[in-house]
């Protein structure tokens, strides 16, 4: 029996970048697990939904520009290793940091900003008497710059060093080493339609408070995982990296209430929708050769961003994430496609010191509580990703601290 988990959960780890007719067959399949329990319980989304999340840009390195408009200094990471499935003894660890600064006050006013971050992970496949020690990892070192004029244009680029130990032969293994580098490349536009129709828009509710709505289209576009083909022993069978696309929209509304000594988001719902293209292609299982297909691959706007039709190239990713008073975050999320012919169901909640440290200082208004409104933020979140799968159902958490809106004058 335990045998027979093993391959069970080993066969959905290889799903995550694999196969279907003429797609698949790449090494290394957890580079396509985001690190990120917020964008794996909104469906295993990241490339358009903006994001301050530190280990939020290992789908599209360009939020690191969207962050740095904001964000200086911000850390996340797992409590402990995530236990990846109850079907065999394997572990997901993860943890990284961003650096981010917006030169607005040293330009003159011209909002350019610049991030850096930083993502270590290991996804450990266990000491049992098949994988022996078996593990894969990477840490990913990403770059961005955003302007903001009117519109928020960012680009970024990661580069991944990554590391990998696989055991061949039963029962008595031999250890095997794959050292490989690989850069991903994304960019990411926030529009904000009220704010360019009316910036000054708002529901007056008294002399001293008003109701300003929200809507923001963003769309982001990346490139994962470009490099040379890999091999653990023989280089006349080496195999592609999972050089994957990603193309998404994310809609976002909302309500700010801003009072006397309060600017605070009401409410926020976020309508991600993206699509994932595995760019890799081979002619059969047997053949030894492959190719890559070109910027979008299979990626049809209409019909995989849209109309929501995944097929047997493309997975397509839905999330949907519901903010409360800048303090809990309910996340939702899907994915059908390649691989998925069924729905899986993913759910997460995220908690953040924010709204409550602004309602102490609008209550309290203590130099204190005000310093902490405006420059601290502690979150903790929680997903499920599988859910009601049974032994696939799969949870991960993790703790972030965030330091923002610092500026030299």
């Amino acid at each position: 029996m335990k045998l027979r988990l093993f391959f069970l959960s080993f066969l959905f780890l290889i799903n995550t970048s694999s196969f279907t007719n003429a797609q698949g067959g790449t090494a290394i399949s957890s580079l396509n697990l985001h690190p990120s329990p917020r964008s794996t319980g909104l469906g295993w989304t990241g490339v358009s939904n903006p994001t301050d999340d530190p280990l939020g840009f290992y789908y599209n390195p360009a939020m690191l520009g969207y962050s740095s408009q904001h964000n200086n200094i911000s850390v996340e990471f797992n409590p402990g290793a995530n236990d990846w499935t109850s079907l065999a003894d394997f572990k997901y660890s993860n943890y990284g940091f961003n650096l981010g600064y917006n030169f607005k006050n040293l330009l003159k006013g011209l909002n350019l900003s610049a991030g850096a971050g930083f993502i270590h992970s290991k996804f450990d496949f266990g000491d049992s008497f098949i994988s022996n020690g078996a593990y894969d990892s990477y840490n990913a070192f990403g770059f961005s710059a955003a302007v903001n004029y009117y519109i928020l244009i960012s680009i970024g680029v990661t580069y991944k060093d990554i590391n990998s130990q696989t055991a061949i032969g039963f029962p008595f293994s031999r250890i095997y080493k794959l050292d490989a580098t690989a850069l991903d490349y994304g960019i990411h536009l926030g529009v904000p339609v009220i704010k360019l129709i009316d910036d000054k828009f708002s529901f007056e509710l008294s002399e001293n408070s008003k109701l300003k709505p929200v809507f923001n289209y963003n769309l982001g576009y990346s490139r994962l995982n470009i490099g040379d083909e890999v091999y653990y022993i023989d280089p006349a069978q080496k195999d592609p990296l999972p050089l994957t696309a990603r193309l998404g929209h994310t809609f976002r509304f909302g309500i700010d209430y801003k009072g006397k000594n309060i600017f605070i988001n009401l409410i926020n719902y976020d309508l991600i929708l993206e699509a994932q293209d595995l760019l890799v292609e081979r002619e059969t299982f047997s053949s030894p050769g492959f190719s890559y297909q070109g910027i979008f691959g299979d990626i049809e706007f209409w019909k995989h961003l849209v109309q929501l039709k995944g097929d047997e190239n493309v997975v397509v990713h839905k999330g949907h994430s519901i903010s409360l008073v800048e303090t809990v975050t309910i996340l939702l999320g899907s994915f059908h496609g390649r691989g998925y012919q069924f729905y899986p169901k993913t759910n997460g909640l995220l908690f953040s010191t924010k709204g409550l440290f602004k309602w102490l200082n609008n209550e309290l208004e203590t130099d204190v509580i005000n310093y902490l409104s405006k420059h601290f933020d502690v979150r903790f979140i929680t997903s499920t990703i599988f859910d009601g799968e049974g032994g696939l159902e799969t949870d991960l958490y993790s703790i972030s601290l965030h330091f923002m809106n610092f500026s030299f004058n």
